[in-house]
């Protein structure tokens, strides 16, 4: 925690999706190139979860080529 913020972190769509069911959560921010499940898994799964579908989400990548 630093400053009141508090950071979880997920290595793959799967984790990420099981993290943001434990709590509700400020902000998701998503690299759309996750393994298991990727970006799009995630706000495909976020949208069909009522407690989810409200979260915002910031979608920050360094490839220079990606489509949602």
């Amino acid at each position: 925690m630093q400053d009141g913020f508090k950071f979880v972190t997920a290595q793959d769509g799967l984790e990420c999706i099981a993290r943001l069911r434990e709590g509700a959560q400020d902000v998701l921010v998503l690299e759309p190139q996750l393994p298991s499940g990727g970006g799009d898994g995630v706000l495909t799964a976020m949208q069909a979860l009522p407690e989810l579908a409200s979260v915002p989400v910031m979608i920050l990548t360094s490839c220079r080529t990606f489509a949602f």
